[in-house]
């Protein structure tokens, strides 16, 4: 599905006065080192990559799971 819409977009984009662009960005980060959250919708992106982990406890918050990253970290690396 990518590739046709990729296509077709640079197809009707050509011909325009730099009214439509696109942003796409890049980012490199350490294993373990992210997040995407899903409340009622279904797996996608990054979720659907990688394994779901429901957000209980400590994990409700976002300092809670910064927290649990940063000791997780620590422990992988003594």
């Amino acid at each position: 599905m990518h590739i046709p819409a990729w296509k077709q977009f640079k197809k009707l984009a050509r011909n325009t006065s730099g009214d439509i662009g696109i942003w796409h960005e890049t980012f490199l980060v350490e294993t373990g080192s992210y997040e995407a959250l899903y409340h009622g919708m279904p797996q996608q992106g990054l979720g659907k990559a990688g394994r779901l982990v429901p957000a209980t406890h400590h994990m409700k918050t976002a300092r809670g799971r910064v927290h649990a990253a940063g000791e997780a970290r620590r422990t992988m690396k003594a």
